[in-house]
């Protein structure tokens, strides 16, 4: 992503239509962030790593606005960002995922199903999945499984059976 498509896509999110110049998108940005302040999230950071222009442009709109922004990346990314020292010496804080417990899995399932999952079917998924968007998928399909065939529960059995 370039700093130039990230700007525009920015654009976009805060209501407003890209312009032609980048340098007109950056000051839409900062305008719109310093009227209505946001927390900027940025997905998948390790996309950007290799372009140093548009850490840079992250960098200038944090400057400019305040707005903190919480860069989400795979195991590593931290490595990669102490290369931008100038930039890494500004983070607040590193945070590290782990693989979900039993007791957070058991709370995902039960905020995002509509089906009731047994116990042993989430010690099940602990033991296979362990990535938010595997569960989540499992968790659909699961619950479509369930209502076509008229279960009151998911259980271990049937997962396995499906599975």
């Amino acid at each position: 992503m370039t700093g130039r498509w990230l700007l525009e896509e920015m654009v976009k999110e805060l209501d407003e239509i890209p312009r032609f110049l980048t340098s007109d998108n950056f000051n839409i940005v900062i305008k719109k962030l310093k009227q209505n302040p946001q927390v900027i999230f940025i997905d998948e950071i390790d996309y950007l790593m290799n372009n140093y222009k548009t850490i840079e442009t992250l960098r200038d709109i944090h400057d400019e606005t305040g707005c903190p922004i919480i860069f989400i990346g795979m195991g590593l990314v931290h490595k990669k960002l102490e290369r931008y020292k100038h930039l890494y010496d500004r983070f607040s804080e590193i945070l590290k995922f782990d693989t979900f417990k039993v007791a957070d899995l058991s709370q995902i399932i039960n905020q995002l199903s509509e089906i009731p999952f047994t116990p042993d079917a989430i010690e099940y998924i602990h033991l296979k999945y362990n990535r938010f968007r595997q569960i989540v998928q499992l968790i659909n399909q699961m619950e479509t499984f369930a209502k076509e065939n008229n279960l009151a529960e998911i259980t271990k059995e049937i997962m396995e059976q499906i599975l």
